[in-house]
C-alpha cells in the first residue's frame, strides 16, 4: 500500500469479532458488528512513530429510539498519526468520515 509516495505495510482483519455500540447526540444508538479492518500503516524511519490510511467496514445489528430495528452497513475511512509511544503506551490522532446505508 501506499500514501503519499510512501510504501507502507497493509493489514487487514476479516469478520472480527469486534462489536461496538454508537451512541447519537439525541440518545439513539446503533449496534455494529466489525467486517472488515484495513490499515495501510508507514513507519517512520528510526521512530516509533507511524502514520497512516485506516477503512472499517461494519454490519449494522440493531437499534434504539430512531435507529430501532435498523439494519444495513457502515463503511469509514480516514488518517492517522501517531502523537507518541512507548513500550507500553501510546497516543495517536485521527481523521475520518463514515457512511450510513441502512435498510
Amino acid at each position: 500500500c501506499y500514501v503519499g509516495g510512501e510504501e507502507g505495510f497493509k493489514y487487514r482483519l476479516y469478520n472480527h469479532e469486534w462489536h461496538q455500540t454508537v451512541t447519537f447526540k439525541d440518545g439513539s444508538t446503533t449496534t455494529q458488528r466489525l467486517l472488515e479492518h484495513t490499515i495501510c500503516d508507514i513507519p517512520l524511519t528510526g521512530t516509533n512513530i507511524n502514520y497512516g490510511t485506516w477503512e472499517l467496514e461494519w454490519t449494522v445489528l440493531g437499534g434504539t429510539k430512531r435507529f430501532e430495528g435498523a439494519s444495513g452497513s457502515v463503511y469509514s475511512s480516514g488518517t492517522y498519526q501517531d502523537l507518541w509511544a512507548t513500550p507500553r503506551f501510546g497516543s495517536a490522532s485521527y481523521e475520518g468520515v463514515s457512511n450510513y446505508d441502512l435498510d
